[in-house]
């Protein structure tokens, strides 16, 4: 006869499996929670209970979790996987914690990719830490980096530049300085992969001073006005090299471009520039008169010759801007901005000065400077607003130290060259530029040095011939290069840091109601006598020296080199001359430099003076 089991037995095995198994789960299965301290900075975790201290990489089941504490700072790798390893496909895998160790002066963090924190004291600061990340490992070669949520109490960072304040001004929160080519926002701090040690600084930063002071205070790297103007000048050379002999493609009298093309005549105007001040301009301007009418427009001309048709056009085209600026003016269109160049020469000229032009453009690009910027077009623009501003108001302008602080500042950020301003991620070369060439003209020491720097920065970026990317786009863990590229003689002029080349295109208002001079000349001056006007004007000795002067009256004589000169339409065949045209009351000038200074003498009312002839 078979005995039968009760099923209190088998209730029993039940109870004993149970027990077992809770007694495993507590001794194997729980987390408990272990903690560590170095200093002001501590560490908590929750590890795997049982398993043995040292997990090698791949195996991840040590800890659960890790919270880093350093006043209000925190920094977390935590069971969410929100803090991720990004592979070079962009793929995200989840941090994980290996192993944690103590020695007397660090704490060293082992992530199962083979990323190794090490957190010790700073010995240069007291109380201070470094934070290092350490992506040598082998199985870290194919990280682009490692994302780390962070938190603090009412925080602030800045957008570009990779450094954060725990806690509001006037609190012990902590500052965290990160390396140069990390990232901040609200929720991750990025750190891409080096082949060297990443450096964090932990420390307490004193309440004076904003975020970007404190950066380049520990960080340094500041640029003095010296070393932007040298590396302005090797940026120019470089530029001059491919002007004058590399770039120039003798058969075709122009030059080799890869980069959007400026107009030839704007590259022929940078060479013939820069070489009067390399003792090259003769020689060069000979090659350039002989090469190709392509090369000709209003600027060139100034050296070139063949100056009728081309000041004829500009003459008209100033007018024909003038009616575009009352325009814009009426309608309070800041775009007339993003032609502040001509703004300026019209100015200069003293076009429209009885309407009251310049201190209505003023009132407009002080409006343009105080708004917000929606889009990187319209902060370009008023950075050009600024610099009307700069020029016509001065640096101390309300309008410019506003657009500073509260625009340029916040947008300075590092690139893969040292740093630019960026909108939105995207670093714009040319605002770079001009923001860096705004603020180095300013009084603010502080202000003054980061324009240095930005555009020394600039210049580093500078390849082949002084070639640099349009733009530097901001990704996560790299910086990647606009494919678009600019030359330099589509950039406005950089250097000399103050005031200008000496023979420079301008618009001179030669007094009121006197017309107005464009020339290359330094040092002009007029005087008008009534029956004589006297213009006198400095230029190389030996050089040829074309100008126009618009809105001259009907006059008797000319007189050049001290004698009457007579009119001649064929003028440009001769080495001095002139022309005048009486319907634009335009007048036309040719003249060789006997010596450096020269003087015109132009007649009226003079009986004895034969009246010019006609064109």
């Amino acid at each position: 006869m078979k005995s039968r089991v009760r099923p209190a037995y088998y209730l029993v095995l039940v109870v004993y499996a149970l027990i077992i198994g809770g007694l495993l789960y507590r001794e194997f299965g729980q987390a408990r929670p272990v903690s560590y301290s170095l200093g002001e900075i501590s560490i908590s975790a929750r590890q795997t209970a049982g398993v043995p201290g040292n997990i090698l990489p791949g195996q991840g089941a040590g800890f659960r979790s890790l919270t880093l504490r350093y006043r209000s700072f925190q920094l977390s790798i935590p069971e969410t996987g929100l803090a991720v390893e990004v592979d070079e496909e962009g793929t995200e895998i989840p941090a994980a914690v290996a192993d944690i160790d103590r020695s007397s002066s660090e704490i060293s963090i082992r992530l199962v990719s083979g990323i190794e924190l090490r957190i010790r004291e700073n010995e240069e600061e007291n109380n201070s830490y470094i934070l290092s990340l350490d992506f040598t490992a082998a199985d870290a070669e194919k990280l682009r980096g490692i994302r780390l949520p962070w938190r603090g109490s009412e925080p602030q960072f800045h957008s570009g530049l990779p450094i954060l304040i725990a806690s509001p001004p006037g609190t012990s929160g902590g500052t965290v300085l990160l390396p140069a080519s990390a990232r901040v926002n609200a929720e991750f701090l990025s750190i891409p992969r080096s082949d060297s040690l990443q450096e964090i600084l932990l420390f307490n930063a004193p309440e004076e001073g904003s975020l970007i002071e404190s950066w380049f205070r520990i960080r340094g790297g500041l640029a003095s006005r010296e070393e932007a103007d040298r590396a302005l000048k090797e940026f120019y050379n470089l530029a001059y090299r491919g002007w004058e002999r590399d770039r120039w493609i003798p058969g075709a009298g122009s030059w080799e471009y890869v980069a959007d093309a400026p107009p030839e005549s704007r590259t022929a105007t940078a060479l013939l520039m820069e070489s009067l001040s390399r003792g090259s301009y003769f020689s060069t301007r000979e090659r350039l008169a002989a090469a190709s009418p392509r090369l000709i427009d209003h600027t060139s001309a100034l050296f070139l010759g063949s100056v009728v048709s081309p000041f004829e056009q500009f003459g008209s085209s100033m007018e024909d801007f003038m009616a575009e600026v009352r325009q814009a003016l009426n309608n309070g269109d800041s775009s007339i901005f993003d032609k502040v160049d001509s703004l300026n020469r019209i100015i200069q000229a003293g076009i429209g000065s009885g309407e009251g032009i310049q201190d209505a453009l003023s009132q407009l690009a002080e409006t343009t400077v105080l708004a917000e910027p929606s889009s990187p077009a319209e902060l370009l623009r008023a950075i050009r607003a600024a610099e009307f501003l700069l020029e016509w108001e001065g640096p101390e302008h309300s309008g410019i130290r506003y657009l500073i602080r509260e625009e340029l500042l916040p947008g300075l950020c590092t690139t893969n060259y040292g740093y630019g301003i960026h909108f939105n991620g995207t670093s714009d070369a040319l605002t770079g530029v001009l923001a860096g060439r705004l603020m180095a003209a300013g009084s603010d020491d502080f202000s003054a040095a980061l324009g240095y720097t930005l555009l020394a920065s600039f210049t580093a970026s500078a390849g082949e011939f002084s070639r640099t990317p349009a733009g530097i786009i901001r990704r996560e863990f790299y910086y990647q290069n606009s494919q678009k590229l600019l030359e330099p003689e589509a950039l406005p002029r950089l250097q000399p840091l103050a005031g200008e080349l000496p023979y420079q295109p301008r618009a001179i208002e030669l007094g009121t109601d006197e017309g107005w001079m464009w020339t290359t000349a330094a040092d002009v001056r007029y005087q008008d006598g009534g029956t004589t006007s006297i213009l006198s004007f400095r230029f190389p000795q030996g050089g040829i020296h074309h100008f126009a002067l618009y809105g001259v009256e009907p006059f008797d004589q000319i007189q050049m080199h001290g004698i009457p000169w007579k009119s001649d339409p064929e003028f440009q065949r001769y080495s001095d001359g002139w022309v005048y045209n009486p319907r634009t009351k335009t007048l036309f000038f040719k003249i060789r430099h006997r010596s450096e200074r020269q003087e015109i003498r132009i007649l009226r009312n003079t009986p004895e003076a034969a009246p010019p002839a006609r064109p």
